[in-house]
């Protein structure tokens, strides 16, 4: 059965006491709430990663202007490379053409006999070409040529039977 008898009250609680007045704070010390506290990591956190992409990125930029600076420096010598490869193959079509011209035997040999000096232009390559012919004769030959074959059965006169036949005789 149940106890009719009256339960003493609850002691209540007195309120609390106000807290004390701020305590003695330095003039360097500043009081966050935990939310504040996170934020301000959080933006402290922020600014690190975001100088940390900045500075990667800033390499990578570096690095691929270093890559061009080289492709474009390789690029550079090749062209350099042909433009003089040109030149030369320019040069040496000259000098066989005037060595045909003055009827050398062999005109890719002319390109050799001449100095740097001689190269330089065209009235410089045939004035020292006719000093080479004079100095050597064996370079050039007497008569000019034609450009057709040597011995053809027209310059001999025939075939190969009439000329049998005149040499026997017949």
């Amino acid at each position: 059965m149940p106890d009719d008898t009256p339960t003493p009250p609850e002691p209540t609680q007195a309120p609390a006491a106000a807290p004390d007045p701020a305590p003695e704070q330095d003039s360097d010390t500043i009081t966050l709430t935990r939310a504040e506290a996170d934020a301000l990591k959080r933006q402290a956190k922020e600014g690190r990663d975001a100088r940390k992409q900045a500075e990667k990125a800033e390499r990578e930029r570096a690095e691929r202007d270093g890559e061009y600076q080289s492709l474009a420096e390789k690029e550079r010598e090749r062209a350099d490379k042909a433009e003089s490869d040109l030149s030369d193959m320019r040069a040496r079509e000259v000098i066989q053409s005037v060595a045909r011209r003055l009827n050398f035997r062999n005109p890719a040999v002319a390109a050799r006999l001449l100095d740097p000096d001689d190269k330089t232009d065209e009235k410089s390559i045939e004035s020292a070409l006719k000093r080479w012919a004079r100095e050597d004769a064996t370079l050039t030959t007497a008569t000019s040529r034609s450009g057709g074959p040597i011995d053809t059965p027209s310059s001999t006169g025939g075939d190969m039977n009439s000329l049998i036949r005149r040499t026997a005789g017949r």
